[in-house]
């Protein structure tokens, strides 16, 4: 039993190996032919991928160029925008040009119109002017003749006052070198008026000449000052006072004073005199001592209200017993009008 169902059993294993081979075998050939079926689809898929790495990078390039063509497109739109922008503008300036040119066209339609009235008016006036120019002419032709007539009259009356100037230039010629003459003689007088207040105020001194013994006579020094009259720029004249210190004593001189000045400009000579009276202060009891002083000087104008003197003389006095001084003056003037600095006379 055991026996048979081995034998069973080794049966149905001899059966199944062959059918174990040929499943194998059927088995080897389906994979053979699907690796081979798989090595085909490798390729095509290798050939696909290809393919589509081609054509992905020529899409890429297609897209790179439409970018660009869409820059472009861009840029000329933007461009073509500006330029209809720009565009719009001119035709709106246009426009308002073409309604203000049409409102100047009424305008200048209108004043042709009242260009051509004026036109036929004038026409009008200009045919009353050429009847009136006609009426002229017949005028004027008549004036012509009177004119010839009166030019002749003019030639004598040119002639009549063509000898008349001549003498009217002579008398203009002696009116202006009377004119200048009488400015020169008007400034050579305002030049010599110099009228008015003077001071001259000066340092005295002196030596005695002889009899120097006797009192008030050896010598003095001291200051006198005279307020007076300019006359003019020559003559001056005042009362002098002053204090004067003789070897024997203090004295105050009482004169009046003359001055003669020579020169008008630059250092001026003049001469003066001096005559009055000198009160001794020691001996007030006494007569008063008489004196006459000539001399001569320099003067020089620092402004025309301010000068220096300088001059010399003799002094001759009488006390009991005559003596003489020769005496130096040395001054400072002062004129209230003016009229010391020196000026260039008028010749």
């Amino acid at each position: 039993m055991n026996e048979v169902q081995n034998n069973e059993q080794q049966k149905r294993k001899n059966r199944l190996i062959p059918l174990i081979w040929i499943g194998g075998a059927g088995l080897a050939g389906a994979i053979i032919i699907l690796g081979i079926r798989c090595a085909k689809k490798q390729a095509e898929i290798s050939i696909l991928t290809k393919q589509l790495a081609d054509t992905t990078a020529m899409f890429i390039r297609e897209k790179e160029a439409l970018d660009n063509e869409l820059v472009q497109t861009k840029t000329l739109y933007n461009a073509m925008k500006s330029d209809h922008n720009r565009l719009n503008k001119n035709l709106a300036e246009q426009q308002k040009r073409n309604n203000r040119l049409i409102r100047e066209n009424a305008g200048y339609a209108l004043r042709e119109k009242e260009c051509k009235d004026d036109y036929l008016r004038l026409k009008g006036e200009a045919a009353q002017l050429r009847n009136q120019n006609m009426m002229l002419a017949n005028e004027g032709a008549r004036l012509l003749v009177q004119s010839h007539a009166q030019q002749a009259q003019l030639l004598y009356y040119d002639s009549l006052m063509a000898a008349q100037q001549a003498l009217l230039g002579i008398q203009d010629d002696k009116l202006h070198s009377d004119s200048s003459y009488l400015a020169r003689l008007m400034d050579s007088i305002r030049y010599e008026n110099t009228s008015g207040y003077f001071n001259c105020t000066e340092f005295n001194g002196a030596y005695g000449l002889a009899k120097v013994d006797i009192p008030y006579s050896r010598y003095y020094y001291g200051l006198t000052t005279v307020n007076g009259y300019a006359v003019n720029r020559h003559l001056y004249a005042g009362l002098g006072l002053g204090l004067i210190n003789y070897h024997s004593g203090l004295t105050a001189p009482l004169f009046l004073d003359f001055r003669y000045h020579f020169s008008k400009s630059g250092f001026s000579p003049y001469i003066y005199t001096d005559c009055g009276v000198i009160f001794r202060f020691k001996e007030s009891n006494q007569n008063p001592i008489l004196f006459f002083n000539p001399g001569i000087g320099f003067f020089k104008g620092f402004s025309d209200r301010f000068g220096l003197n300088l001059g010399a003389g003799i002094l001759m006095q009488r006390d009991e017993m005559k003596s003489s001084f020769v005496n130096l003056k040395l001054g400072f003037v002062f004129l209230n009008n003016g009229g010391l600095k020196p000026w260039v006379y008028p010749r």
